[in-house]
């Protein structure tokens, strides 16, 4: 009787180990899918980021040039900064779509002397 009992006893516990590995397993091979989308999110915002002190910067030495007119300096800017707005726009569009598609809430703008304590 007793021999019976501790027979079904390792073998629900062998049943409950098989099973805990195999979840296990599976939200490994998730968490591991998700750093490699969340590194390629990453990848492209310091790209876009990158892009825009770029644009900044080109502004700048057009402003300081004194090679061209005004007139052709300030069209220079202009499009720099319409380019910098563009990038800023599908950034966030970006982000957005991230935040929503992993992990299922909506990011939003913050002021940054108030922060939501709700958030973090």
């Amino acid at each position: 009787m007793q021999t019976d009992i501790v027979g079904w006893i390792s073998i629900i516990a062998s049943v409950i180990t098989i099973i805990s590995l195999t979840i296990n397993i599976f939200q490994w091979h998730s968490s591991v899918n998700l750093r490699k989308q969340y590194y390629s999110h990453l990848f492209s915002e310091w790209n876009l980021m990158y892009r825009i002190a770029e644009l900044a910067d080109g502004s700048r030495g057009t402003y300081d040039s004194l090679e061209q007119s005004e007139s052709i300096k300030l069209n220079l800017i202009i499009r720099n900064i319409e380019q910098i707005t563009g990038i800023a726009d599908s950034s966030r569009q970006a982000s957005l779509a991230f935040s929503e598609k992993y992990f299922k809430k909506p990011i939003y703008r913050q002021h940054p002397a108030a922060p939501d304590p709700k958030v973090h």
